[in-house]
């Protein structure tokens, strides 16, 4: 009993003395990379004084040798250095979880990051990489971001049942590996990838995605029988796909928190909404054929904001006068005088004080 509690003692003293070593050795650094390269070097630090998180920008030039020193990294973001290639020391960073290069001209992918059991995610954005590797067998990886580059192939992505995130914005990727589809991918957002036919892979396995984010799409076909099968979504963009018509599909996610669906041409949205009970923001601005709206939106129960502008809704519906105080206020955007919205038969400070604020 009291040689277990001395080992205890001893092993807290070890931490301690080398917690405060670590903590001593990290101040050291920064002030040493300081005065060396003349700059501030930005970090952030733990409550111990430990530096968890760098970030690299074009002070540096090119990636400095004396970062390896700081063994808490977790974090590493570059932006607008020289480098062509990666140190391989980088794969000595045993804690790191994130790291990410943006227009960093890296010419290959840097094979010494799949070294690191640790990431999580991995970014790139504006350089000349066009070959991704076949896979990537990280058990806690589950953030991939690609963005103004010319890289041609997804990996596949093994050994980890993580939810998954995936950005794809202007790249030359052509085609979704079917595998994907058996994946749990969380979140979506995809832009302007000018050589993809279909985007329907991505959904994975439908029950766990919850954010979709589609941008300009070119000739990219609107995944809609994907979406028909989702039913847990709580945020999605759909700003500027060209819908005549407001999709039924939405009204199936009930689960739903934020939908942006502006700058698109429909002109009906159905009572149906009002089975939205989580929506706290919609957003319909440039919608400039939508002429009314459903009273059952002013009914649901936490909807915050509500944008209008640049429509051809000039009146809120008269429906609102039988609704009762809102508990939670909604805001609406408007694009003109807000007294010209007001039902007939209301005042603007009676239609403030049933919890409706217009706001230009």
């Amino acid at each position: 009993m009291i040689i277990n509690i001395i080992r205890k003692v001893i092993s807290i003293f070890f931490v301690i003395l080398f917690g405060c070593s670590s903590n001593i050795n990290d101040q050291k650094l920064v002030e040493e990379i300081n005065n060396k390269y003349n700059t501030k070097l930005a970090y952030k630090s733990n409550e111990q004084g430990n530096v968890y998180s760098i970030t690299l920008s074009s002070h540096f030039d090119t990636i400095p040798n004396e970062i390896q020193g700081f063994n808490n990294l977790e974090y590493l973001f570059m932006n607008w250095l020289n480098n062509k290639t990666v140190p391989q020391w980088i794969k000595n960073f045993d804690r790191l979880k994130k790291i990410t290069f943006i227009n960093v001209p890296l010419q290959s992918f840097p094979i010494q990051v799949l070294e690191l059991d640790s990431l999580e995610h991995i970014g790139f954005k504006g350089n000349n990489i066009e070959y991704l590797p076949d896979s990537i067998c990280l058990e806690n990886f589950s953030s991939l971001f690609l963005s103004n580059m010319k890289v041609r192939n997804l990996p596949l992505l093994k050994n980890n049942q993580k939810p998954k995130f995936l950005f794809i914005s202007k790249t030359d990727i052509s085609e979704i590996p079917t595998e994907y589809s058996t994946y749990e991918i969380s979140k979506i957002s995809i832009e302007d990838n000018r050589k993809l036919d279909h985007m329907d892979n991505l959904f994975g396995t439908y029950d766990s995605l919850k954010e979709v984010n589609i941008g300009y799409r070119g000739h990219t076909k609107f995944p809609m029988e994907s979406f028909k099968k989702c039913y847990n979504l709580e945020v999605l963009s759909l700003s500027d796909q060209g819908l005549f018509e407001f999709p039924d599909f939405i009204y199936q996610n009930t689960k739903l928190q934020r939908l942006y669906i502006g700058k698109n041409p429909f002109k009906i949205i159905k009572t149906d909404i009002i089975k939205l009970k989580d929506l706290e923001h919609l957003d319909l601005d440039n919608c400039v054929r939508i002429r009314e709206l459903p009273e059952e939106i002013f009914a649901l129960p936490k909807l915050k904001s509500l944008h209008i502008k640049t429509t051809l809704i000039n009146k809120l519906p008269s429906g609102i006068m039988g609704l009762p105080k809102r508990e939670v206020p909604m805001k609406i955007y408007v694009s003109n005088a807000l007294e010209s919205y007001v039902p007939l038969g209301m005042s603007l400070v009676e239609l403030n004080d049933k919890g409706y604020i217009l706001k230009n």
